[in-house]
């Protein structure tokens, strides 16, 4: 190694992304952070007649009309009833605010770069697209999502 690369080796600097985490029943996932507006208790929905099996309906959002998708249904998991913990993580999707229904929402943490793992190919509903990759916690695994490529996934659906 020269003087020159050993400096640029000595000046990387670790980059770092903030995550959200959310429950769909025992299974932990991440949303960066940049892509979340907000998170929301689980209020009444309207139905939209004829809308795609992955939308629960619409809410009303301080005067804008926003879609609610059930993660669990984009990603073929067992429906749930709502429970205290139930919550609505909105999202910005093309300049729009769109709801993801998610069972618990957990913490934020800054994860670095170097730390995320390429997912493994398990031939679940996600494709490679839709992971970012995912990250050890302890014991725990945790799913990072990226959200533009998801929603792209459910608005095909429409």
């Amino acid at each position: 190694m020269t003087a020159e690369t050993e400096i640029e080796a000595e000046m990387e600097v670790d980059t770092f992304q903030r995550w959200l985490t959310f429950q769909l029943g025992e299974e932990i996932f991440g949303l960066n952070v940049m892509s979340v507006q907000e998170v929301l208790r689980m209020t009444p929905v309207a139905e939209v007649p004829g809308s795609p099996f992955v939308c629960l309906g619409v809410i009303n959002l301080r005067g804008h009309i926003v879609p609610v998708l059930d993660l669990r249904r984009l990603l073929k998991l067992p429906e749930v009833p709502d429970t205290e913990s139930t919550r609505m993580v909105i999202v910005d999707y093309l300049d729009e605010a769109v709801a993801l229904r998610v069972d618990r929402v957990g913490e934020v943490f800054s994860v670095a770069d170097k730390a995320v793992e390429e997912a493994p190919a398990v031939g679940n509903s996600l494709t490679r697209g839709q992971i970012k990759g995912v990250v050890r916690r302890g014991s725990r695994i945790f799913v990072l999502l990226q959200a533009p490529e998801l929603m792209s996934a459910a608005a095909s659906k429409f």
